[in-house]
């Protein structure tokens, strides 16, 4: 089975494919919950360890002009 892209398993993430969750009832245009968005794939595991490279990720594209907050 081929990789998938990260613009891809954010989408399939995003289309409730896990845990009936959506992506974007965590980030958003009016909010961003990286812990909670550990909802989507399998709850709480290791959520403030992710949100922190979330965190880190978001200050990259801010860089660059781009943030998710």
């Amino acid at each position: 089975m081929p990789k998938l892209t990260q613009i891809q398993k954010v989408r399939r993430n995003s289309r409730l494919r896990f845990t009936g969750k959506k992506l974007s009832d965590y980030i958003n245009l009016g909010t961003t919950n990286f812990i909670g968005a550990r909802h989507v794939i399998n709850g709480t595991d290791h959520a403030g360890k992710i949100a922190k490279y979330a965190v880190a990720y978001d200050a990259t594209l801010e860089q660059g002009g781009y943030s998710v907050m």
